[in-house]
């Protein structure tokens, strides 16, 4: 019997062979969406995506490329998407060179626009979780030699993406060697926000993510993560 157990044992090590770990994935972001009889997956493996590629309306340009790790849920409901029963997680990673600006004109609150030379957002990893339609923070690690950014978030999904509740912290400061390559700059963030008795720059985010709110006040950066 064993000696049986032992042959079937090396004829599958044999036959099935070690699958190892899953391939990257490739190809824009439309590619990771998956739609199923009962569920909308995002599936993505070490996924490389450029940031001035991305459908993203951001006020402060991006640039740089990112690796993505990605395995979400999302229920059909009635054949549609139901985001608030949404659950998996999302990591990101940059892998070659990230930055914030590029020099070309951008307005920062009530300031008449500036150039902004580039913020390095170099050593960006960060993982979102989702569980039972609320996605939260919880990883989050940034080796900037410009800036010190501490974020926390969670969103409550909503049926629209735009009603998704946002409730999240932004703490920053420019760092020294910041004001040495560019005391503007260095200025400019100090300025986007009134410093508080800690040192830091905060700024609160509320309302949805169709309507988001940014407020220069007190927050706890570690709302969300955990």
């Amino acid at each position: 019997m064993a000696l049986r157990a032992a042959v079937l044992i090396l004829s599958c090590s044999i036959a099935c062979g070690d699958a190892g770990p899953p391939s990257p994935t490739s190809g824009p972001i439309g590619s990771i969406v998956h739609i199923g009889p009962t569920a909308v997956t995002l599936y993505a493996v070490r996924h490389r995506l450029e940031l001035d590629e991305l459908p993203i309306d951001a006020p402060v340009p991006l640039v740089g490329a990112i690796e993505l790790d990605a395995d979400v849920a999302i229920p059909l409901v009635n054949f549609s998407p139901a985001l608030q029963h949404a659950s998996g997680r999302a990591r990101v990673r940059c892998i070659d060179h990230c930055q914030i600006g590029d020099g070309a004109p951008v307005r920062i609150g009530r300031l008449d626009p500036v150039s902004l030379p580039g913020i390095a957002l170099d050593g960006l990893d960060a993982e979102v979780r989702i569980k039972s339609g609320v996605a939260r923070l919880t990883r989050w690690a940034l080796a900037s030699s410009d800036l010190e950014l501490e974020v926390s978030f969670e969103v409550r999904l909503a049926r629209s993406p735009a009603a998704s509740a946002l409730e999240g912290c932004l703490r920053f400061r420019p760092t020294a060697a910041l004001a040495t390559r560019d005391p503007k700059l260095h200025t400019l963030i100090t300025l986007a926000s009134p410093v508080g008795t800690d040192g830091w720059s905060h700024v609160r985010v509320t309302g949805t993510v169709g309507t988001p709110r940014l407020l220069a006040a007190v927050c706890d950066p570690m709302l969300a993560p955990r």
